[in-house]
Parts: structure tokens; C-alpha cells; sequence
């Protein structure tokens, strides 16, 4: 092999390594739609259902100063139709209900979100025959919302039978409101298993 043969095969198996190396490094976000970028006829977030039992108000904003990543971000209130002064968002992947997760893995639950009022993300839990588990979703500490954007996550190991998950936004106070951006589903190396009530 000439020298210059040697120098190509070489500059081929490092640019191999590097694509291998991204491929690796790369986060896989199991959210569709994380940035509420995408919308339906109505102008509503795709993938995303309010849940009616607590009621609230949820708006698409623009504003640069509100979204924290690519054109979009939503609003939460609670409002005074909201039940026990807390509002839902729900994330679904409709071709399969929920999002499928496994046992014995552990996932972190995101979102970027500022505001005022209490605010975490939990899920919903549901077996194959897309039944809820109980206890029905991991329920975190609740805290406080800054003015400044801030990351809020719940880590989690779901329970044996679990076969999908509902991710839920939350927003819980009278008269609170958040701005929500950047949610994420991802697999982490921890094992953390939060007491379910």
C-alpha cells in the first residue's frame, strides 16, 4: 500500500468514527412534536390534548422573548373554570395511544418553562391492553416557577406491565401561568423509582 493509499484509508476511518461518535452522542428525544412547532387545522399543538377535567387556557405564542428554542412556544393558565386551580396538557402519539416504554428502564421527562405558580411533568402509566396502572403517574415535587426560563424534569423507572406512557404538563395555582417549551422523553443511566400515588 502506497503512502498516499495509507493517508486516504486513514482519513476515511476517522471520518467513520466521528459519524459513529455523533450517532452516539446524539440525544433521542421519543417526543413528537417537542417544540409545539407543528399545528393542527385549529391552530391547536399536534400530538397534545388539554385534559378537560381540569380545564384551563392554552395559547400558541410567537413572541421571541417567550419561546425559548425554534418559532413557537405555548402559554398555560389556570383559570376560573379550572378544577382544584390546576390545568393539564397531555402528550399522546395517537398511532399507538401512548408512548411505548419499558420496564426496568430509566427515562427523564422534561420542559423548559417560565411562569408563576407550581409546575412539573409526570405520566400517565398504561399497560398493553392501554389500561391505566395504578398508582397512575409518578408525582414529583411541585416547585416554584421563575421568571427565567428554567429546565423541569421528573426521572423515572417505569413498573413492571407498563408497555406506554401519556407524558402530562402540569400547572397547578390560581391565576398561575407558564410559558412551556422543549419537552423531551429521553432514556437516562440512572435508576430512580419515585414513590407512585
Amino acid at each position: 500500500m502506497s503512502t498516499r493509499e495509507k493517508k486516504r484509508w486513514i482519513g476515511i476511518s476517522l471520518g467513520s468514527l466521528l459519524v459513529i461518535s455523533l450517532c452516539f452522542a446524539q440525544e433521542v428525544n421519543f417526543l413528537k412534536n417537542p417544540g409545539f412547532e407543528d399545528l393542527d387545522s385549529t391552530g391547536h399543538p399536534l400530538y397534545y390534548t388539554i385534559n378537560s377535567t381540569y380545564r384551563g387556557r392554552l395559547t400558541v405564542v410567537e413572541e421571541k422573548e417567550n419561546v425559548h428554542s425554534g418559532k413557537r412556544a405555548i402559554k398555560m393558565e389556570t383559570t376560573e373554570e379550572s378544577v382544584a386551580d390546576s390545568f393539564q396538557l397531555i402528550g399522546w402519539y395517537p398511532a399507538e395511544f401512548c408512548y411505548q416504554v419499558f420496564p426496568d428502564t430509566t427515562y427523564e421527562l422534561s420542559a423548559w418553562a417560565k411562569g408563576e405558580g407550581k409546575f412539573y411533568v409526570t405520566c400517565y402509566i398504561y399497560n398493553k391492553e392501554h389500561k391505566m396502572i395504578k398508582p397512575a403517574y409518578y408525582k414529583p415535587d411541585k416547585p416554584d416557577l421563575t421568571l427565567q426560563w428554567k429546565k423541569y424534569k421528573t426521572i423515572f423507572t417505569p413498573p413492571e406491565g407498563t408497555a406506554g406512557i401519556a407524558f402530562v404538563i402540569r400547572l397547578d395555582g390560581k391565576g398561575a401561568w407558564a410559558y412551556v417549551d422543549d419537552v423531551c422523553l429521553k432514556e437516562v443511566e440512572e435508576d430512580v423509582r419515585y414513590d407512585v400515588k
